[in-house]
């Protein structure tokens, strides 16, 4: 029985799914560079996930937006002197070739926020005529935190900050601007994930996740508008996934310790890095560490080597002789680990352990052809190439 601690409701829940089908919603990039180590250690965690589900026979419909406008989009194309759809389309066709190198499963849908800016507009019109929000004296147009009497409930925060909507802008030339009823401008940020994956995914939707960074203002914001704008909308299981660090820091440029995933390409395998950002327990966040990886890396070859038919056969052990036991030696802890929240720690921690066995003779010679096989099935649900 799968179950899934969440984030809204601070409580490990029975995952309940009553058709077969999961619909996913996890916040994507905002491409105006490559991604760092923490947004793939994000995607490397849904990534597990989703292949987890699809092993136990659900379908899936999974959603990953991309946010193609933004601020840190225009400035960046305002310093290099480059078109904003020039760079997004750059940015987003070098983070996908990142992506299909870490073998993370691609969304049914990837949606810009570009694409979907009547639907924003007219979800927003929505909220001001039910008095959720305003028009600011400047032009903008604002949400109301105070029109929802939940706010902060998922990040347990009480503060009634309002946020920007729709950012008016009739005299900036180098920005992207629509047309609107409020003057031209663009949307803000938090609107779009709530119009899009309710555009695509509807009213309902089982998990909706990102890095725990966007908890609280991102998922907090959505969270309020969507209440206010769908009658029956329901996430019925939250998933945050914990920053990678540095020095005890989020990553991020402004402080100088940005670490592109490209550079660490240069050094380690793909596999490795995999290893390494998702040994720790996905909610936990992880101090960013050089050693760390190399360990990482001579961990990884200990089970890749081990369970190698080559090494196996060193022991004498003859694999074309197929005993047929209907035993699962680990393949049920490995599923007992993973409908414990995904406990992907305790999975590695399982194989090093049998590893340990093997060598002890604490396993008999007939089970390893079937732990053999089982291994690389694993390794397979866990997106190991």
């Amino acid at each position: 029985m799968l179950k899934i601690f969440d984030t809204y409701s601070k409580k490990k829940k029975i995952f309940i799914n009553n058709d077969n089908l999961i619909k996913i919603y996890v916040c994507g990039i905002t491409p105006y560079s490559y991604c760092h180590i923490g947004h793939i250690r994000t995607f490397l965690i849904f990534d597990i996930i989703i292949r987890y589900l699809k092993y136990l026979n659900y379908k899936i419909i999974y959603v990953r937006n991309i946010t193609d406008i933004d601020d840190k989009i225009i400035k960046k194309s305002i310093d290099k002197k480059i078109n904003v759809i020039k760079l997004t389309k750059y940015f987003i066709k070098k983070n996908n070739i990142i992506f299909n190198k870490f073998n993370i499963t691609k969304p049914n849908y990837e949606p810009k926020v570009t694409d979907n800016i009547k639907y924003i507009i007219d979800n927003i019109k929505i909220l001001i005529k039910n008095k959720n929000a305003f028009i600011d004296k400047n032009g903008d147009v604002i949400f109301n935190t105070s029109s929802y009497n939940y706010y902060g409930k998922l990040s347990n925060r009480k503060t009634n900050n309002n946020f920007v909507l729709w950012k008016l802008n009739n005299n900036n030339k180098n920005e992207l601007l629509w047309k609107s009823p409020w003057g031209y401008g663009r949307p803000g940020w938090h609107i779009e994930c709530s119009v899009i994956s309710n555009k695509i995914l509807g009213d309902q939707i089982d998990i909706h996740g990102g890095g725990y960074d966007l908890l609280f203002p991102h998922h907090e914001n959505e969270i309020a508008q969507s209440n206010c704008l769908y009658k029956n909308f329901n996430i019925k299981y939250w998933i945050h996934i914990g920053t990678v660090n540095v020095k005890n820091n989020k990553i991020s440029k402004s402080l100088n310790n940005y670490i592109g995933i490209n550079k660490l390409l240069n050094k380690f395998n793909i596999n490795t890095i995999r290893y390494y950002l998702t040994k720790k327990k996905y909610e936990k966040p992880i101090n960013f560490n050089i050693s760390k990886i190399e360990k990482s890396n001579i961990e990884l070859d200990k089970i890749n080597i081990f369970f190698s038919n080559k090494y196996l056969n060193k022991t004498e052990i003859n694999l074309k002789k197929k005993t047929i036991i209907k035993k699962k030696y680990i393949f049920n802890k490995f599923i007992d680990y993973m409908n414990d929240d995904f406990n992907i720690p305790k999975i590695y921690d399982l194989l090093f352990n049998t590893i340990k066995n093997i060598k002890n003779r604490n396993i008999e010679n007939k089970y390893l052809y079937n732990i053999l096989k089982e291994v690389k099935l694993i390794m397979k649900i866990l997106g190991f190439k």
